[in-house]
């Protein structure tokens, strides 16, 4: 007797491969053809020696719905039985975390091609076109490459697209900024208490990715001691005024590619500062014992004034 089964719950030709392989093992079976395509299992069997709902039983214990038994695997839950689904298709992930991980971090040290303002959305866009390339040969794979196909396997799209804008999103905006204040040098205290000048900067990166290649040439300046990022596009840079100064910040040549906009300045850098007078470095002030000289090196114990 031949049957055709309609069979729901097959994810990829793996299911079907292994639809196959059961029931082909079974006593009293002779012929199988199992599509996932179209969702069918063609059996031909002897009703003799096994009966048709012996069949369907199979399938449902393989964790596939035939005939109105429902598979017996699909009590795991819709983020299990999805899991289960993309186990077998992990390489095409890995392949594009590593792709997009293995770019942009070769990247950092690609200086010439940062200074492209476009460098990394054209990373964005490849790295969108291998999830692409990744989807189409998976449908193609499973004999589903059509529009029905990529309706039917929504899940999997949705999740590989999802993956690749998580990825980036997570590069853009926190792994590239990270990298930007590593080894930015001391902080907090630690600089309020130090001989330093600071300048705050906004400068025209197109996103947070190019954050790192500031930072990185802000630190060649020599005088520089620690440069600290934060969204969007503001630098803070700490320097000793009595090797470097703004002028020299601002002349940088990467600012000819990136606009930096100066917005305010704190310590040493306008009036020369001869030391620490606490914990918060600032311009010097004038003398509150002294009557207008502004400095304690006039005189003994007597008035410079008179």
């Amino acid at each position: 007797m031949k049957k055709l089964i309609p069979v729901k719950g097959m994810h990829c030709v793996s299911c079907e491969k292994l639809i196959l392989s059961e029931l082909k093992d079974l006593k009293g079976v002779e012929e199988v053809d199992a599509s996932f395509p179209n969702e069918t299992v063609e059996v031909t069997f002897n009703e003799k020696k096994i009966t048709l709902d012996q069949i369907t039983e199979k399938i449902s214990e393989l964790g596939y719905s035939a005939l109105g038994k429902e598979g017996k695997r699909q009590d795991k839950g819709f983020v299990k039985n999805l899991a289960h689904a993309l186990i077998p298709h992990t390489g095409c992930f890995a392949f594009i975390i590593i792709t997009i991980f293995g770019v942009t971090g070769a990247a950092v040290f690609l200086r010439p091609l940062m200074m492209n303002a476009n460098f990394f959305y054209i990373l964005i866009a490849l790295s969108f076109l291998m999830t692409t390339v990744s989807v189409v040969l998976y449908l193609k794979k499973n004999r589903i490459l059509s529009l029905s196909g990529l309706k039917r396997k929504w899940r999997y799209t949705s999740v590989m697209y999802g993956i690749t804008i998580g990825v980036n999103l997570l590069l853009l905006f926190v792994i590239f900024p990270y990298t930007a204040n590593i080894g930015s040098g001391p902080t907090g205290m630690a600089i309020l208490e130090e001989d330093y000048s600071s300048i705050l900067l906004s400068v025209a990166i197109p996103c947070p990715g190019h954050a790192p290649l500031i930072s990185g040439d802000l630190k060649t300046i020599e005088g520089v001691d620690a440069v600290r990022f934060s969204m969007p596009d503001n630098f803070e840079v700490f320097y000793d005024s009595s090797i470097t100064n703004k002028d020299e910040i601002l002349s940088l040549e990467v600012f000819d590619t990136y606009p930096a906009t100066f917005l305010s300045s704190s310590g040493a850098n306008e009036v020369p500062q001869s030391g620490p007078t606490g914990n918060v470095i600032g311009n010097s002030q004038p003398s509150s014992g002294g009557c207008g000289c502004g400095s304690t090196t006039c005189g003994g114990s007597s008035s410079c004034c008179g």
